[in-house]
């Protein structure tokens, strides 16, 4: 079973640095890691 989507974050008030993103839907659940430059 494979699902897609598209996810939209507003990240301007994050200071640089990387961040762990969790998305949990139902039984689903995914760890992405985020990086965020300035």
């Amino acid at each position: 079973h494979l699902v897609t989507g598209s996810l939209s974050l507003d990240m301007r008030s994050l200071s640089a640095g990387i961040y762990l993103v969790k998305v949990e839907a139902g039984d689903y659940s995914a760890t992405q890691k985020l990086a965020v430059q300035k």
